[in-house]
């Protein structure tokens, strides 16, 4: 699948002077902040992307900005990586939503991809190494499940994952049985269903409903359940255990959690070193969700005349893993700090402050910690001693002042 085209980074020479400094980012699974080990390779993430029944609100802007950071960030002190992106172009919530409007599900995913990578190149998210459909990699997943078929069973028109009652993954640690039958019955999951062996087993394959697509398989005519379509892509684009997980913190549980189980029970090994679930963003009072209503677009708000780059600064400001609620008068406080920093642009800043820049960063992504710094620093004008503070803010905080003089 296309993804867009890469922002313009300035070549920092001298990133071997910080070959020995690490990134320290909150890792869910282990409930702490966690150094994340450098490697002589690439360091790979995946990342999950969105289904494409809707272009990218503010919520998923956050996950995508905030792990954008993370490669800014990585590649700056030297470390290579290796980033994953999926679209869930398979799934529930993409047919209803072609049903409900009378439209071809595949002319939805192509127009919500082109305004998802449109929102994508204005808020200057460096594009993923792999950007994946589900759909052009199903052989891929069939043969997922054809690898995993004594791990399964078949109940009416579905193939089931016969999870291990006494394993549930250490993302999930701290809840009962019962508190993840009530999380999963939230979040659409047939727990109710007569005859399965555990009502958390996971559907791997489905029949497909009507104007749905369909593939001929063993476990017969239909597409694939939610999770093995990550563990598959995953696999094929990173290998198994890759380095980093990335999404929101709603998919901690199931999508995350099942990842993880089914890789352990399968394959014998975890589906992921450290796991990274970004704060959900609310609005009028609730989290954003299409339920609701009360989505806020990250493209209309470009079209009401908000600076995208500004959205980013209010986004990379935030706690990354913290939830938070928007409002459009906190968009607005934002503005008087971006004036700010894009008059400092064309400021040079001393490689000692470049340092205390980046171990701010580097601390769990303190970008509100870094900025104050700057704020408060000497700045000076050009000497070939000093560095420029434009092209720091362009590579570090992806805020690209380019019209600055």
């Amino acid at each position: 699948m296309k993804s867009w085209n890469k922002p313009e980074l300035v070549d920092f020479n001298f990133y071997k002077n910080y070959e020995l400094k690490q990134l320290n980012l909150f890792d869910s699974r282990r409930q702490k902040t966690t150094k994340i080990p450098r490697k002589s390779d690439e360091l790979k993430l995946y990342v999950c992307g969105i289904t494409p029944y809707d272009s990218a609100h503010l919520g998923h802007a956050f996950t995508y900005v905030t792990f954008d950071s993370i490669i800014r960030i990585l590649n700056f002190i030297g470390q290579k990586t290796t980033y994953a992106q999926n679209i869930t172009d398979l799934d529930d919530p993409l047919f209803e939503r072609a049903r409900s409007t009378n439209r071809s599900w595949r002319e939805i995913v192509t127009e919500q991809v082109e305004i998802y990578r449109q929102d994508m190149t204005a808020l200057n998210v460096i594009p993923p190494d792999f950007f994946v459909g589900v759909e052009e990699n199903i052989n891929l997943v069939i043969q997922e499940i054809d690898e995993i078929k004594d791990f399964s069973y078949q109940l009416d028109d579905k193939t089931y994952f016969k999870k291990q009652s006494n394993l549930n993954s250490r993302l999930v640690s701290d809840k009962s049985n019962q508190d993840l039958i009530q999380i999963a019955s939230e979040r659409g999951c047939d727990v109710s269903t007569l005859g399965k062996l555990n009502p958390l087993d996971p559907i791997l394959w489905r029949s497909s409903g009507k104007d749905e697509p369909e593939w001929k398989t063993s476990y017969g005519s239909g597409r694939p359940g939610w999770h093995i379509q990550c563990i598959s892509l995953a696999q094929k684009y990173l290998n198994l255990p890759f380095d980093i997980q990335g999404g929101g913190k709603d998919l901690i549980y199931p999508h995350h959690s099942m990842c993880d189980e089914i890789t352990q029970i399968t394959k014998n090994k975890d589906f992921a070193q450290v796991y990274c679930h970004v704060g959900m963003v609310s609005f009028e009072g609730s989290k954003m969700s299409k339920s609701k209503g009360n989505l806020v677009f990250v493209h209309q708000l470009i079209k009401m005349g908000t600076d995208p780059l500004l959205i980013r600064l209010m986004l990379i400001s935030k706690t990354w893993n913290q939830d938070w609620e928007f409002n459009f008068d906190e968009l607005k406080k934002f503005e008087d700090l971006f004036s700010k920093l894009k008059s400092l642009s064309h400021k040079y800043i001393g490689i000692n402050n470049l340092e205390y820049i980046i171990d701010f960063i580097l601390n769990d992504l303190d970008f509100s910690s870094a900025i104050q710094y700057i704020l408060n620093i000497d700045k000076f004008e050009y000497s070939k001693d000093l560095i420029s503070l434009g092209e720091v803010m362009n590579n570090l905080f992806g805020l690209s002042f380019h019209n600055v003089n």
